[in-house]
């Protein structure tokens, strides 16, 4: 979106030359205010309740992993102080 936003900030001044300035100046103001409403959207849009998947990984996901890596890295130093099972080491 933001990409598409650019490339018409970028066009406009060709327009420019194609109708009155009355004309340009209306639409200028009519898309300044679009501008507005769209990044007012894409900041809304990528806030933590409206991103679900994130917001999971975030408060669910990531403490699951925490816990398990723990786990793991105690069950290793537990093998590695065990003077039985060489072979597997």
């Amino acid at each position: 979106v933001r990409n598409i936003m650019a490339s018409t900030d970028d066009s406009l001044p060709t327009l420019q030359a194609l109708i009155s300035e009355q004309d340009f100046q209306a639409i200028q103001s009519q898309w300044d205010a679009v501008k507005v409403s769209l990044n007012k959207l894409i900041e809304l849009s990528h806030s933590d309740e409206n991103l679900p998947a994130h917001n999971l990984f975030i408060n669910e996901a990531a403490p699951i992993a925490e816990v398990a890596l723990d786990q793991l890295q105690s069950l290793i130093n537990e093998e590695s102080g065990n003077p039985f099972g060489g072979d597997r080491k």
